[in-house]
């Protein structure tokens, strides 16, 4: 089990091959105080060439339909899961295998 932490203080776009099992972990990205700037965050997961692996995310994640979706298995799948972090949370949306 791979325990990854993204530091979204210093970069906007995350790609991990997906070698192991994951827990992610995020730090939050800054936000300016008393302005209406949020940040668009872009985490591209993909499967190594076996394939199966899976992921934990952060539970302040906010899905797009209300459910955690689920992540694509097939070797080589790589999905992406868009993020929008506001107050605290994160609202995502999920492509899969694109």
């Amino acid at each position: 089990m791979n325990k990854i932490t993204l530091n979204w203080k210093k970069q906007r776009e995350y790609f991990i091959t997906l070698d192991n099992d994951t827990i992610l972990n995020f730090i939050a990205p800054y936000v300016q105080k008393f302005k209406k700037k949020y940040n668009n965050l872009f985490l591209i997961l993909k499967q190594n060439n076996l394939g199966c692996k899976t992921v934990t995310l952060p539970d302040n994640i906010k899905w797009c339909g209300g459910k955690i979706p689920i992540l694509s298995k097939l070797p080589n799948a790589i999905d992406l899961i868009t993020l929008y972090y506001c107050n605290k949370y994160y609202y995502a949306i999920f492509s899969p295998d694109m």
